[in-house]
């Protein structure tokens, strides 16, 4: 389990390599069920300045990595949502978010809108959830819109593919959702549902009044209100 707070943190004495080097990480204990502070200290057998550098810098890329792909400690089970995020693809994840908000009784209907269009590009839904970034969400819904699809029905794509990741975020499957930093697209206002002047409200008023319809006149005074 990963906690953003505990970001992995590299002591280095300043470069000084007389002294004790290490890196302090936190991991989710499971026979605690709380984290535990742990230190890699692996770094310090290196005699050059450049071996202990380069050591350490992988040495962080790769205790991020396991924190954010789930590892834990202790020898109780981890406890999980049957969702294991270092083997499942988009589209799996995407129907499991389906199917947890229709068991809770929530309408699946606005995120089936990604999630059909997910079914329909297997380069995308086949893509490890691991590996996802904000550039494979970008290419995908640029595939949309080389469709000719209109501004409206590509924001609506975005923000189903936004609603799934976020509740895997807040479920703990991802620890940051991919799709947050894209763009919404401006939607030109339809003529349909403009409201009337004053001047050609007025003008209409006194239509009904002179044809004598009062009824009308109430219908309209009332739904106006």
């Amino acid at each position: 389990m990963y906690a953003p707070e505990y970001e992995p943190r590299l002591f280095d004495a300043d470069g000084d390599m007389s002294k004790r080097w290490y890196i302090d990480y936190r991991i989710w204990n499971t026979d605690k069920q709380a984290f535990v502070r742990k230190q890699y200290t692996g770094m310090n057998k290196y005699t050059t300045l450049r071996d202990r550098r380069r050591v350490c810098k992988e040495k962080l890329a790769e205790i991020r990595l396991l924190l954010e792909e789930g590892y834990t400690a202790g020898e109780t089970p981890a406890v999980t949502l049957g969702l294991d995020p270092k083997k499942v693809t988009v589209l799996e994840a995407m129907e499991w978010v389906a199917e947890r908000k229709a068991a809770a009784g929530v309408s699946t209907e606005f995120y089936n809108v990604a999630l059909r269009k997910a079914r329909e590009y297997p380069t995308f839904g086949s893509l490890p959830l691991k590996v996802l970034t904000l550039a494979h969400i970008t290419n995908f819904l640029d595939q949309q819109s080389k469709r000719g699809i209109e501004a409206k029905t590509y924001n609506n794509y975005r923000n189903s593919l936004n609603a799934s990741f976020n509740y895997l975020v807040k479920q703990e499957i991802l620890t940051r959702n991919p799709c947050k930093s894209t763009e919404l697209r401006k939607v030109e206002a339809s003529p349909i549902h403009v409201p009337y002047t004053e001047a050609e409200r007025q003008a209409i008023t006194a239509e009904i009044l002179a044809r004598g319809d009062e009824q009308l006149l109430l219908k309209l005074f009332r739904k106006s209100v």
